[in-house]
């Protein structure tokens, strides 16, 4: 099972990511980590079987892990609405509809994913609406982590 990981902090820092996806090994040895502004965000899955993909877009970076059920469903929507995906992972139709729906994307996703969003100043973190991909996180004096296990946090903080 994929891990995210993702810190806002007031610049750009790496290292509390990389703890934190050092953090949970187990959930794989294949990583990726994009900074926008002052937000990293982090994944790590297993190389043979991935669940956790990264779109660094223009506007916009999303870290995804999880399965998006209904994203065949969403890349046909969103190309009828004059939005396609720039890409075919699951982040990257996640990071079209974000672009589209803003805060309407959640309801309009089925899976189960945790999904973190950044436009470089703020961010945006949830999961799929039963609760099947955990997401916890900690805010802090302008501070804020988020990640799949609250160990990770905590190495992150």
């Amino acid at each position: 099972m994929a891990s995210l990981g993702v810190s806002l902090l007031p610049s750009v820092d790496h290292a509390p990511v990389d703890r934190m996806l050092a953090a949970a090994p187990h959930r794989g040895s294949r990583t990726e980590i994009v900074s926008r502004g002052t937000c990293t965000l982090g994944t790590s899955d297993d190389p043979d079987t991935p669940e956790a993909w990264i779109a660094d877009e223009p506007d916009v970076a999303v870290a995804f892990t999880g399965r998006l059920d209904n994203s065949e469903e969403l890349r046909k929507l969103l190309e009828g609405e004059g939005e396609p995906p720039h890409g075919d992972s699951p982040a990257s139709v996640v990071a079209a509809l974000f672009r589209r729906r803003r805060g309407d994307a959640p309801a309009l996703m089925r899976g189960s994913f945790a999904v973190a969003i950044t436009d470089g100043q703020k961010m945006w973190a949830f999961r799929d609406q039963l609760g099947f991909r955990s997401l916890f996180h900690r805010l802090e004096a302008g501070r804020a982590f988020v990640a799949s296990e609250a160990k990770q946090v905590a190495a992150g903080a």
